[in-house]
């Protein structure tokens, strides 16, 4: 147990760093980020002054290097734009970010768990056919337009709900929406199938056999032998929040990580990037090492 529990910190510290470096190359090959922030009749001596400042005219290997000293040390270095600390900018993005992933996850818990069940359990019937429409639309559709469309329609047509802006539970409602179907449609699709599978089982006969009752067969026997699968899409579902939640929180101007990142890239903020990045990636890594960690402990024959 304790030799597979380090092997998958290994793996986690590995991929991080992984990330360290492909970020820090992806960004420096988007271009001077000079050109942005100095005026266009800027002289050569501003530029190579900026340079300095900047540590821009260092080798490549030796930014990096000092780059990640700061990340070990909780030093993500200052902004190039507003020369403030970028852990600051983050720590005051990152609130709303999680306001929103949490409101988007609740919405996505409440609607997909019991969708999933009852279209496996009463496979076939309408509301079979209305969970696999959902989870195919679902998957398909841009989180951009599906935005766009829920603007136009509470926000423009029937002004019932803000288009965008941050402060009250009306903001969320929107966003949060959006950001929860494309996570309502593949847990859906995935509770079903593991679903169907749990309910043909001997232990589910054995228990109707029983005369136990089909809602308890339903929420206790069939969700915990099924939610198994859907505990390995957690780190699936973490990433579709993150990366939904940059073009989310562009499109309805929610203050959060993704639309600091978008910000940052368009001024070539290179530390801002880096560390937005890095945070997300963090935050990804980690949801995958806990659901390791469950799955072993859930799982006793991944434990030798």
């Amino acid at each position: 147990m304790a030799r597979l529990l380090i092997g998958r910190v290994a793996q986690a510290l590995g991929s991080f760093l992984i990330v360290t470096v492909v970020v820090f190359l992806l960004v420096r090959l988007t271009g001077d980020p000079l050109q942005v922030l100095l005026p266009l009749d800027a002289t050569p001596e501003m530029y190579e002054r900026f340079e300095r400042e900047l540590g821009l005219n260092l080798p490549w290997i030796e930014q990096y290097g000092r780059y990640l000293a700061g990340v070990v040390s909780g030093d993500l270095g200052l902004s190039h734009r507003t020369r403030l600390p970028v852990a600051e900018l983050i720590g005051e993005r990152l609130p709303a970010t999680f306001q929103l992933a949490v409101a988007a996850l609740s919405i996505s818990l409440v609607v997909a768990i019991p969708l999933g069940l009852y279209a496996a359990y009463w496979r076939g019937s309408r509301l079979d056919v209305l969970a696999r429409v959902i989870a195919v639309i679902g998957q398909s559709t841009p989180s951009f337009w599906l935005g766009l469309l829920l603007i136009l329609a509470f926000a423009l047509q029937l002004p019932l709900l803000p288009a965008g802006g941050y402060g009250s539970w009306r903001h969320i409602i929107l966003p949060a929406s959006t950001l929860a179907w494309f996570v309502i449609a593949g847990l859906t699709r995935l509770l079903r199938s593991s679903m169907l599978e749990a309910l043909s089982s001997d232990y589910v006969r054995f228990a109707r056999s029983r005369g136990v009752s089909e809602t308890r067969i339903v929420w206790k026997h069939g969700l915990k032998n099924a939610a198994l699968p859907v505990l390995t899409y957690a780190g699936t579902l973490a990433a579709a929040i993150l990366t939904g939640a940059v073009v989310t929180e562009t499109v309805f101007a929610w203050p959060g990580l993704g639309r600091l990142m978008i910000e940052a890239i368009t001024a070539r903020d290179f530390p801002v990037v880096q560390g937005v990045v890095l945070v997300m990636s963090g935050i990804f890594v980690g949801v995958n090492f806990i659901v390791d960690v469950l799955y072993l402990y859930l799982d006793p024959r991944l434990r030798g």
